[in-house]
């Protein structure tokens, strides 16, 4: 079987590669798009799952090996989590669906993590943990990121440095905008050397 992606509808015509599945997602909600992506899979006959979010830079190869050999071990209903460092997620590892686990779990909070391993666990699951890694939320994660060594300093500090000039030309246009407006509700105004 080839590798599935599930992905937006635009992202779907710029992904073409031999072997890759690209399939748009589903659904009004994170939760709901999540639960059909898992659903369609198990139900086009995939035994073995694993979901992953694209907001974990350090996520690497290693971490979907372990999180399969987890899988292929497995003699019953067997999850996979890596928890986030913020109390989400990065990884999602399933050999048989569950609703209950998109629908009853709160998604992007604090306690997504051991929700998600408590309700599979009250569905009969074997819950195994990943090591834990940082995702990337907001600006102060790009800026922890910064701070760690190798390429992915490189790649936050790009960014840190795009949302600084972003700020400034925006702060630029609101400080033209709000002076071109007090100059537009007031009379004309002639300069003295004009009169």
């Amino acid at each position: 079987m080839p590798t599935r992606l599930v992905t937006t509808g635009e992202a779907r015509r710029r992904l073409t590669f031999p072997g890759l599945e690209v399939v748009r997602q589903t659904g009004s909600t994170f939760a709901e798009r999540l639960e059909h992506a898992v659903a369609g899979a198990f139900a086009d006959g995939w035994q073995q799952l694993v979901v992953i979010g694209g907001d974990t830079p350090t996520l690497d190869a290693s971490h979907l090996r372990d999180a399969f050999a987890c899988l292929d071990a497995a003699t019953g209903r067997q999850a996979v989590i890596g928890p986030a460092c913020d109390g989400g997620y990065y990884l999602l590892g399933l050999n048989a669906f569950e609703p209950a686990v998109f629908r009853d779990v709160p998604l992007c909070t604090a306690e997504t993590g051991r929700a998600t391993a408590l309700a599979l666990t009250l569905a009969g699951f074997s819950v195994a943990t990943l090591a834990r890694l940082p995702d990337v939320d907001d600006e102060a994660d790009v800026r922890a990121l910064a701070r760690r060594p190798g390429q992915l300093r490189l790649v936050a500090a790009l960014l840190l440095s795009s949302l600084a000039s972003t700020d400034a030309l925006v702060r630029g246009w609101s400080s033209i905008l709000r002076t071109a407006t007090i100059r537009s509700r007031g009379p004309p105004v002639v300069p003295p050397t004009l009169s």
